[in-house]
């Protein structure tokens, strides 16, 4: 088969398909707080910039919402505070959309030594970056919980494969991360 059909194409439509996806959240993502974003990003940044010790602070990070730890993705809320000033639900949704070319680009190093890599993977991008959840792509707080619990669960499971002591430190990390971002990310220490 040829190289075009087999890596440059593939290639090409891999790239076209982030690219568009990443486009269309610029284009339509809305700097508006939306449901549980109130309380749990706003709700939460407002307290933090209150609070008066670090001990307070800590523990606002760890405070349940709902039946969610989201501690991971506060973390996340308080660094793109910090680092822009403000808080913007655009950066917000681009930051959390940006777990599915990390989650990409971990499949890949698994995948590189394959002769059809290109092609294995161009499913994965069509499945992965199509707007069947649209709602969970363009709110920044779903997208922050499920896409990277996604990302921290395949991290610690890619830790585990060819186990040292360092990678099952990283693998522990991940599996820390994942817990404090959704209830469900507590399933990665099963998996684990």
């Amino acid at each position: 088969m040829s190289n075009v059909y087999t890596r440059w194409l593939p290639l090409a439509l891999v790239m076209g398909a982030i690219g568009y996806y990443f486009w269309y959240l610029l284009r339509y993502a809305l700097n508006i707080p939306y449901q549980d974003e109130i309380y749990d990003v706003l709700g939460f940044l407002s307290e933090v910039v209150k609070s008066e010790d670090w001990r307070t602070t800590v523990q606002l990070f760890f405070i349940k919402w709902n039946e969610h730890s989201t501690a991971s993705t506060r973390l996340v809320y308080y660094l793109s505070y910090r680092l822009f000033g403000e808080v913007n639900f655009v950066t917000l949704t681009m930051l959390a959309n940006t777990a599915l070319p990390v989650f990409v680009g971990l499949l890949y190093l698994r995948l590189r030594d394959q002769n059809y890599r290109w092609l294995i993977l161009l499913p994965v991008i069509f499945t992965l970056f199509s707007f069947r959840a649209y709602y969970a792509a363009l709110w920044s707080m779903t997208a922050f919980a499920y896409f990277y619990v996604l990302v921290y669960g395949f991290c610690c499971i890619y830790c585990l494969h060819n186990l040292t002591r360092l990678r099952l430190l990283l693998a522990i990390f991940f599996g820390a991360l994942a817990t404090f971002s959704l209830a469900s990310g507590q399933l990665v220490w099963l998996a684990g």
